[in-house]
């Protein structure tokens, strides 16, 4: 086995020794610096592949300075304001953070500000409102009417710089992000590009962080994040992106277009056809001005590799336009295997690399052990998406000396970068052989944003979200062939069936349920017929929800066999449903304790309460008068409803069996075990299993195949045993 490679440590200065013992011990390969570390000359000089972190649109302080009308912008829109005389004043910026952004006092921005009677949902006429030195007067307001205001701001500090102050107590001024659209400034961005390249002789990798527009981050007045979306493009936002928008597209967009009434467009909300155009528009002017700028760094002979986080808005992985920009390799931050398969499933790079979570910096390395914790659990869930789908690379951003001072830390990701390197000795860079029958995760955006679904930032996620996105962790690390489609290939008899089967998850009213998609006749008829002739699909949490006056709340309720309560069905008779905890025997549970399974989440009180339609649905989970979990035939098909999928192995085990069932797949023609606690890929090609213990306790399992028994084995904790 290969000791050292295909691992990225960052460097400290000062810590020179450090660096020296981490890379024999780590076996690194590639050196980085990070934000807040800076490579020096013994640095620059080891043998090593040297990677130097470029910002592009920040980081020249001086001519952010000497030309502040061409700085980032925003779109914002204050929090309601009640008049309760029929004067009513509006301070703009009242709960932001005043040190991160500034009212855009030009005219022409002005002009795009937008007043909103929230209680009529009117927008004023310019007549009846004025701007005065950071507000905005209203003279003749409605009394006990609310008011919100959309404008644009200045975005005076940047986001990752800001957070970076406040987190590490960093001194020193801001560093300000200036803007693409406008041309002299994207010209001084090639040319500070060529002028680096120059100076920076001994870098081999140019690491981009990332581009043009920073994810948006909103502080407010008592310096907490007030607003957060990963995804979200309200940053991009000015009066010269707006007037390239109308010159491409033909028609005008409002900042209410992007504002949304202050849900900002997240990707949460069912995407407008005007937010889908302006995703487009801005996706297609990223990835061609980042082109240029990727071309100078290949005419100096050095790899060009985009980190995917700060400021990637616009590109967009998995758009048509992205392989244009001729990126050499991604770089993902990651905690999990929906972290790893955003990255492993790209196409058009040559390198692909993962960034492991947590980051060393002190608001998680503070000596209680539970940076080693997160690193762990971390290692778990990213190495079965791995062994499923792998990246050519790992490491490590932030503060050698915080790792350093871990109790056990350092030692621990010696044993991940050795097992990361075994996989790629052993399978030879192979891939695992996945179940012979092809899954789609059904959502608005559909392949846009794969593996992003249901996601606020690192699959984590929000606590109210656990229960959407676990369903996403388990399927990251199943040996399935999966992709994401939206609504429109649905509509697609010939993109429809090449797929076994579809998976709908997420909350009601959210772009991953799909919302108003669900009233469409061709999208309903479509997947019906798609399951009648023996096709299958899993719903789980809300699958096909959609407020409408037709008698269902779901709107596949006929094919799942079963509905949701939401208010309007009281008057009928609900029979069979118990109080108690009701768990059938079925394949669905096969391979897992009862008793485990009753004291779990499968069973946790919610205020959801989904009801049988039809009589021959299959309850297999019942409590508190509401269905948990059941199955249903439908023709020649097969349905799965799952109330929820918080991410556990015990959850994992259950939708790998019910995509096994649902897809008449109970004799798997691929290996699987006997326990939720340790999972089987098999690499074909170079005559392999890989068997992997998930958790920190010594496990027995046994290995089979086609229902047939094969082996049985014995693992460590956390072990990887390779057969």
């Amino acid at each position: 086995m290969n000791s050292r490679g295909r691992v990225t440590l960052p460097i400290e200065e000062g810590k020179e020794e450090l660096v020296q013992k981490l890379m024999g011990l780590w076996g690194s390969d590639a050196i980085r610096n990070s934000d807040g570390t800076k490579l020096n000359n013994y640095f620059e000089n080891l043998d090593q592949i040297i990677y130097a972190t470029y910002f592009v649109a920040r980081g020249d302080q001086k001519w952010a300075n000497e030309n502040p009308d061409e700085i980032i912008n925003a779109v914002l829109v204050t929090d309601r304001n009640t008049a309760f005389s029929n004067t009513l004043k509006i301070e703009l910026l009242k709960t932001y953070y005043k040190e991160q952004l500034e009212v855009n006092e030009d005219k022409k921005a002005l002009d795009l500000m937008q007043v909103i009677n929230k209680t009529t949902n009117k927008i004023l006429d310019k007549s009846e409102y004025h701007y005065e030195n950071g507000f905005v007067i209203i003279e003749n307001a409605k009394k006990f009417n609310e008011y919100t205001v959309n404008f644009l701001a200045k975005q005076v500090w940047d986001i990752t710089h800001m957070y970076n102050h406040l987190t590490n107590n960093w001194t020193g001024d801001k560093s300000t992000p200036f803007d693409a659209v406008y041309d002299k400034t994207y010209n001084h961005m090639l040319e500070n590009m060529k002028n680096w390249l120059e100076i920076k002789t001994n870098v081999d990798v140019v690491r981009f962080t990332t581009f043009f527009y920073h994810f948006m981050v909103m502080y407010d007045n008592k310096k907490r994040q007030k607003y957060g979306d990963w995804f979200g493009y309200s940053g991009t936002v000015s009066v010269e992106m707006l007037e390239k928008f109308k010159k491409a597209k033909s028609y005008e967009l409002t900042l209410e277009d992007i504002a949304d009434g202050g849900y900002y467009n997240n990707q949460f909300r069912n995407p407008s056809k005007k937010f889908l155009d302006y995703v487009d528009f801005v996706n297609e002017f990223v990835c061609e001005k980042a082109k240029k700028i990727v071309d100078i760094v290949h005419e100096y002979n050095k790899k060009a590799i985009m980190f995917i986080g700060d400021n990637w808005i616009g590109i967009e992985p998995y758009s048509k336009n992205f392989k244009k920009i001729g990126l050499d390799g991604l770089v993902g931050s990651a905690e999990c295997g929906v972290d790893v398969r955003m990255v492993s499933d790209t196409k058009d790079v040559a390198i692909k690399e993962i960034r492991f979570l947590p980051y060393f910096f002190p608001d998680v390395f503070d000596k209680s052990g539970q940076a080693l914790k997160e690193l762990k659990n971390n290692w778990y869930r990213t190495r079965r998406a791995m062994l499923v789908k792998n990246v050519d690379r790992i490491g490590f951003g932030g503060y050698l000396s915080l790792a350093n001072e871990e109790v056990g830390f350092t030692e621990y990701v010696e044993n991940i970068c050795n097992q990361f390197r075994e996989i790629h000795d052993i399978t030879k860079d192979t891939k695992s052989k996945k179940l012979d029958k092809k899954v789609a995760i059904l959502n608005s955006w559909g392949k846009l944003k794969s593996w992003q679904a249901n996601r606020t930032g690192h699959a984590s996620g929000n606590y109210e979200n656990y229960k959407y996105i676990g369903a996403l962790e388990a399927i990251a690390g199943l040996p399935i062939e999966v992709e994401f489609i939206n609504f429109e290939d649905v509509k697609n008899k010939e993109k429809l069936n090449e797929f076994n089967l579809i998976i709908n998850v997420g909350k009601e009213n959210t772009a991953f349920i799909g919302g108003k998609n669900w009233l469409d006749e061709k999208v309903l008829t479509n997947i019906r017929e798609f399951v009648y002739e023996g096709g299958a699909i899993i719903g789980i949490a809300d699958p096909s929800a959609c407020s409408k006056d037709k008698g269902t709340h779901f709107s596949l309720a006929d094919i799942f066999g079963l509905d949701k309560e939401v208010g309007n069905t009281y008057q009928y008779s609900k029979y069979e449903q118990k109080y108690e905890k009701v768990l059938k025997d079925h394949y669905i549970f096969n391979n897992l304790d009862k008793n485990e399974i009753l004291e779990s989440k499968v069973f946790e009180d919610s205020s959801d309460f989904i009801y049988r339609l039809d009589e021959n649905l299959d309850i297999l989970a019942s409590s508190n008068y509401s269905i948990n979990i059941a199955a249903n035939e439908y023709g020649n098909g097969r349905a799965v409803y799952i109330n929820q999928s918080y991410y556990s192995l015990m959850n994992t085990k259950m939708l790998f069996n019910s995509i096994l069932w649902a897809t008449k797949s109970e004799s798997p023609n691929i290996y699987i075990t006997d326990t939720k606690d340790v999972e089987v890929y098999e690499f074909s090609e170079v005559n392999k299993l890989a068997v992997v213990n998930n958790t920190n306790e010594s496990k027995k399992a046994k290995i089979l195949y086609k229902n047939e028994v094969k082996k049985e084995i014995s693992l460590e904790p956390n072990e990887i045993k390779w057969l």
